[in-house]
């Protein structure tokens, strides 16, 4: 896979920054920008592509310069999407050890890479919740110091949070957390904005395994509203929603509404995975998917 090149750019930038070289960060910038958008697009092999340009510019920085960690979370981020969590565990742990050297100890790039290190950890070290749940209360020891309270990286922060005490049965827990993060998801972002969505889905998985099955659909369906608007018909993060409310729909003895739902769930999934049919996660909090 190509994604390996990108593990040896980012050994080498532990180690090359002594090659004199130009920066450009027009360039740089323009790579990441690009890099992002074909990842929430779930284009995963032209983001790639970007961020190769991007990590080849970085090279040139200075060593204090964020942006080099900042390279290497987005390298991480792009690992953990394509399922190479090792990969991404050794990206994010690059750009803590480089920029615990190089940046302050409050900086927010740093509460970024030990959120990544708290989403791949449960796929490294699974079972192992409390690993995972340090690197997410660091992190947001972090934000709250170099953040605003309503901060859109802290509400990320709590959603994984959340989604980890999701997946311990920790309902009371997860759900105060995804609350949290919605107030403050509402107060900065549109209603359409996929973000929100993704704190409305994950509320409608509490409650549905609290039983509260009208509160959940009510969730599920401002979710849907939201990702139909924002990323059109065709996006892969719909398609797991729509199979979470189908799972729904059927515990609620709704299941001609529930089989549509699953079709056209996996219509949209197999646009992406075209060898074969998928099985998406259902009433699952999707750890993988959350982009900084």
């Amino acid at each position: 896979m190509r994604l390996r090149n990108l593990s040896v750019l980012f050994s080498s930038a532990l180690f090359a920054f002594t090659a004199v070289g130009y920066a450009s960060p027009s360039r740089w910038e323009k790579a990441l920008e690009a890099e992002r958008t074909s990842y929430q697009q779930c284009r995963f092999d032209r983001a790639e592509k970007f961020l190769k340009t991007a990590t080849k510019e970085a090279l040139h920085f200075n060593f204090d310069d964020p942006r080099l960690a900042e390279t290497l979370n987005a390298g991480g981020d792009l690992f953990r999407a394509e399922g190479q969590f090792r990969r991404a565990e050794f990206a994010y742990n690059q750009a803590l050890i480089w920029g615990g050297a190089w940046l302050q100890p409050d900086s927010p790039v740093l509460a970024r890479s030990l959120v990544g290190l708290g989403i791949v950890s449960q796929e490294t070290h699974q079972n192992d919740f409390e690993r995972a749940e340090s690197f997410f209360n660091e992190a947001l020891k972090i934000q709250n110091i170099s953040l605003g309270p309503d901060n859109l990286e802290i509400a990320t922060t709590l959603n994984c949070l959340g989604e980890l005490n999701l997946l311990r049965h920790r309902y009371g827990i997860a759900e105060s957390l995804f609350q949290h993060a919605l107030a403050i998801r509402r107060k900065n972002l549109n209603p359409d904005d996929p973000a929100l969505a993704q704190t409305l889905e994950d509320l409608g998985l509490v409650s549905a395994h609290e039983g509260k099955l009208n509160q959940a659909a009510s969730s599920f369906q401002e979710a849907l509203t939201a990702y139909r608007e924002s990323l059109g018909p065709n996006h892969c993060e719909l398609a797991v929603a729509l199979r979470n409310y189908a799972s729904l729909l059927t515990q609620m003895g709704r299941a001609g509404e529930a089989k549509e739902l699953e079709a056209e769930s996996l219509a949209i999934a197999l646009q992406y995975l075209p060898k074969g049919p998928v099985a998406l996660p259902c009433y699952h909090p999707r750890l993988v998917r959350h982009r900084h």
